[in-house]
């Protein structure tokens, strides 16, 4: 879906840097985004962009976004916090409205309260054209009082959809084959959804390496905020959802009969009848964009239908921003401060504030790579208590340093590849943070999540594809979930050093570090660098990886996760012989090999009398040695050939991991 500011009268590009043009996108690119270039070359097509504006006068604007000096605040609100409440709301532009009267001869009136720092919506009497809003921006910050002034943008959505393509892959559960993605990933911590095997971004060889991950977190006590069009009760779903808020200020766009109210569920993104505020037929849409979001997130897993969730046991906190018709600037703005737990004046709180905050959707900024300051307050704010904010990169194969949020600080920029471990049409540059499959428009090359059939209400809960920065961005936040499930003090900022770390020395295909960032996450990795250890090798208690071993014998932990950690496969029957002996030579390989048998420059002169240069397992042990692990006999022997039972090997193995 593209959310954009839409035009019939054609904007220069100086009129478009002195405005700031906003352009809001829902980063699905299985439709394509309809504020088009005139050219298609792309190195002229700056110059002439199409936009509109869904008031009821095309190229108008009569709500704006007014900012109060400090001085101001202190002279007509004394007791004010940094939010003003509607009765000083209405006090200041009280104080202000003569002034306004004076300079342009319009009637100033209070709208509602926003949650930027001394900001309060006002509406004038009079429409003021693309032409002459530069003049009067200028103009209004001379009013004593105002420190800034900025047009609400009204945001109103335009997507070209891909109806064939969207109704294939809604139906390729049934009919479409997939191929065995088992090489990648051990089966015994495999869920038992029913279509699991079609999320190849969450194992396959390019995937996000989630099994790994699931034996360290599922996503206990996180709550991930989806800030988008909403979010239905898919069975799926369900069982993870938390009381969100809708906050869509403009019945109309909202298309659901009233203003902003506790109701956070998805739309089918098409007005009842067809029709936008400002009169215009809506052409396309993307549907249920918040709904596939959520499920790629925190889908329940392990419960025979459907898909997984990347963190599971996360709760899915829903906040509704774009409705049918778009959004406006201020209601995305106050949809971010309360999700994150933050005060929004006349909204209840927020009893489920989020650790995590997804924002798959962009504004494409005309006037240069800055973010904007609305929202770089509200970022700032929400880094400090500690919440991870992640954001679509784009899907317009431009640098990310134009797209808003994600070009902002103390923001997780992520961009897409493909099931190939390639770059798709989306945005690039130094500001992108991390990348994560995000797939294509091809038959099973994207990503699959929850969905719902209804072309104009809602239909029957189903599942389907869907691709762009859009899907990759919910792949970061639902890692980010279980990170903070097992590691609740760990900063933005460290949780972000781990995701890039863990892409380093991975498979990708075509794309540099400026296009793709560190790589492709991991998020096994990414848990592991934050000293996250393996809490359960059976997740899903899926029961025993080996024959022979049953839940209440001795070191039935720990011989588990040897297995599900790869150290030991076994005998080729499937069978474990916890009672047979390993020689002590054989366990210092075991342990080698757990070590990930890092680079080791063998001694000249072996450190045991009973272990010669070049024999048997000599660099293991060695090796064994000089990490400390194992220091020999006090008579300077190591005595490889002496037994060790193997539950006992898997026990001093497992307990050395977990010291680390």
């Amino acid at each position: 879906m593209v959310f954009a500011l839409i035009s019939d009268k054609k904007l220069s590009i100086r009129k478009l840097v002195s405005v700031t043009t906003l352009g809001f996108f829902l980063f699905g690119t299985s439709y394509v985004p309809a504020l088009s270039f005139e050219s298609s070359s792309a190195s002229s097509s700056l110059t002439n962009i199409k936009y509109s504006f869904s008031d009821s006068s095309q190229g108008l604007y009569n709500q704006f976004i007014v900012t109060f000096s400090h001085g101001f605040v202190a002279q007509h609100a004394p007791n004010a916090d940094t939010l003003l409440s509607n009765v000083e709301s209405n006090n200041m532009v009280d104080a202000i409205k003569y002034n306004f009267a004076d300079k342009f001869g319009y009637t100033v009136s209070y709208s509602h309260t926003i949650a930027i720092k001394n900001s309060v919506v006002i509406n004038i009497s009079n429409y003021i054209s693309s032409d002459n809003i530069d003049s009067f921006i200028e103009s209004a910050k001379d009013i004593s009082g105002v420190e800034d002034i900025f047009p609400d943008y009204n945001i109103d959505y335009q997507g070209i959809s891909d109806p064939e393509m969207n109704e294939s892959s809604q139906n390729q559960q049934e009919d479409t084959p997939v191929p065995d993605l088992s090489a990648y990933s051990k089966n015994y911590v495999t869920p038992n959804d029913e279509y699991f095997d079609k999320q190849w971004d969450l194992h396959g060889e390019y995937g996000i390496n989630v099994k790994s991950a699931w034996q360290r977190s599922l996503g206990d006590n996180v709550t991930v905020a989806v800030i988008d069009t909403g979010v239905n009760h898919h069975p799926d779903l369900v069982n993870n959802i938390v009381p969100g808020y809708d906050f869509l200020s403009d019945a109309i766009q909202a298309d659901d009969g009233d203003g902003r109210d506790s109701d956070p569920s998805d739309s089918a993104m098409v007005p009842k009848n067809g029709i936008c505020s400002n009169g215009r037929k809506a052409e396309s849409y993307m549907r249920w964009h918040g709904t596939h979001i959520a499920g790629t997130i925190a889908a329940s897993a392990n419960n025979k239908i459907g898909i997984s969730g990347i963190s599971p046991n996360a709760k899915i906190l829903p906040v509704r921003a774009f409705g049918p018709c778009g959004t406006r600037f201020s209601d995305v703005t106050d949809a971010i401060k309360w999700a994150g737990g933050l005060k929004v004046q006349d909204t209840p709180e927020n009893r489920y504030p989020a650790q995590v905050i997804n924002l798959s959707f962009g504004s494409y900024l005309n006037s240069g790579s800055k973010c904007f300051k609305g929202y770089q307050d509200i970022f700032d704010e929400l880094h400090a208590k500690g919440i991870v904010v992640v954001a679509s990169a784009g899907n317009k194969n431009l640098d990310v340093k134009y797209f808003t949020p994600a070009n902002c600080n103390h923001v997780i920029s992520v961009s897409s590849t493909t099931r190939m471990g390639e770059r798709p049409v989306a945005s690039y540059g130094s500001s992108v943070s991390i990348s994560a499959p995000g797939g294509t428009h091809a038959p099973n090359q994207g990503i699959f999540s929850t969905f719902n059939t209804g072309m104009i209400s809602v239909g029957e809960h189903n599942y389907s594809e869907n691709a762009g920065t859009s899907m990759a961005a919910p792949h970061i936040s639902a890692i980010a979930a279980l990170a903070k499930s097992v590691n609740p003090d760990a900063t933005p900022d460290r949780i972000l050093s781990a995701m890039q770390k863990s892409a380093q020395n991975r498979p990708i295909q075509n794309c540099d570090q400026y296009s793709c960032g560190p790589g492709i996450v991991d998020a096994g990795k990414t848990l592991e660098y934050l000293d996250n250890p393996v809490k359960n090798p059976d997740p899903w208690n899926n029961g025993p990886i080996f024959y022979d071993i049953h839940k209440n014998m001795p070191f039935y932990q720990e011989i588990q996760w040897i297995g599900a950690q790869g150290i030991t496969t076994g005998y080729p029957d499937g069978t474990f012989h916890p009672a047979d002996n390993v020689e002590r030579g054989a366990m210092a390989a075991f342990f080698y090999r757990y070590a990930g048998q890092p680079e080791y420059v063998m001694p000249s002169t072996s450190p045991f009398r009973d272990v010669s240069v070049g024999s048997s397992f000599y660099r293991e042990i060695t090796w064994l040695h000089s990490t400390g692990i194992a220091n020999g006999w006090q008579d300077g022997t190591y005595r490889p050939v002496d037994p060790i039972r193997r539950d006992a090997m898997a026990a001093f193995i497992y307990r050395y991991a977990h010291k680390k």
